[in-house]
């Protein structure tokens, strides 16, 4: 859950097209500590399949018709909701 939290709150801030970094970071800020350089490897790898960011957040809302439409009232409903966390 922690990963998770502070995933969400490095995506919120992040304007540029790529996750990856926002990924990283939540992974360095709390997964990183207690693993071992065989996961952390795993990790590395993994990172090469995460998606864009708009691929991302089409994936996550309910009509990608919508987003295509007006992305900047659906980035800044996402951004709220994800400011919670």
């Amino acid at each position: 859950i922690l990963f998770l939290r502070e995933f969400c709150n490095e995506f919120s801030k992040s304007h540029n097209s790529q996750i990856v970094e926002s990924i990283t970071q939540g992974y360095n800020l709390s997964l990183r500590e207690h693993h071992n350089w065989v996961v952390r490897g795993i990790f590395s790898l993994a990172l090469r399949s995460v998606p864009t960011k708009e691929d991302f957040i089409r994936a996550m809302i309910p009509e990608p018709d919508l987003y295509c439409s007006n992305k900047h009232a659906v980035l800044r409903i996402l951004n709220d909701d994800l400011k919670q966390f």
